[in-house]
């Protein structure tokens, strides 16, 4: 548990909110839960095995991104690159602006200006699909409304954004073929 506590108490001391303190769940792991300074919740995990290793190629149905849509990028940034200690890479030409968050030179995940100034900051984590148009019919028939139609990214994929029935939001990634 001391990494969890370490880095709540790091959280808070950055200007994050705790909502769940470090909590130990036996046999399995630590978390606490956090609101960053800019409102976003997000749970931290210590699993007692240890991170999995990174993959070559995610699977589908794996999860493979996420993305912080936030209302300050500068105090996001501040924080992150102050708790994790990521690297902020900001990809250049990129409209609307569009950060990476790296570690050890391994991109780990997005963050840029919410779209919607009348939405609160929130991480948008997104699947592994190696057929995004199914994807999405699939997630329409059980009910999902599409929030972001299927956008390419330039050599790198293609993606769109749905919400379940209930509200919550999430991402299909659907990588550019090996070339």
């Amino acid at each position: 548990m001391d990494d969890c506590n370490f880095t709540a108490n790091k959280a808070k001391e950055l200007g994050g909110k705790i909502l769940v303190p470090p909590t130990n769940i036996p046999n399995v792991g630590d978390f606490s839960v956090f609101a960053d300074p800019t409102g976003a919740v997000l749970s931290l995990w210590t699993a007692n095995e240890g991170d999995m290793p990174d993959a070559e190629r995610v699977p589908a149905g794996a999860w493979c991104w996420i993305e912080l849509m936030t209302r300050d990028e500068a105090a996001a940034i501040a924080f992150y690159t102050g708790l994790i200690g990521y690297d902020d890479q900001p990809v250049p030409g990129s409209e609307p602006p569009y950060h990476l968050l790296a570690n050890d030179g391994r991109p780990r995940a997005g963050l840029m200006r919410s779209p919607d100034p009348g939405l609160p900051s929130f991480w948008l984590p997104y699947v592994m699909t190696e057929d995004l148009p199914a994807t999405v019919t699939a997630a329409v028939a059980a009910g999902a409304t599409v929030r972001k139609d299927q956008t390419a990214i330039p050599g790198t994929g293609r993606f769109a954004v749905f919400g379940d029935p209930t509200g919550a939001v999430i991402g299909a990634f659907e990588p550019a073929p090996r070339g």
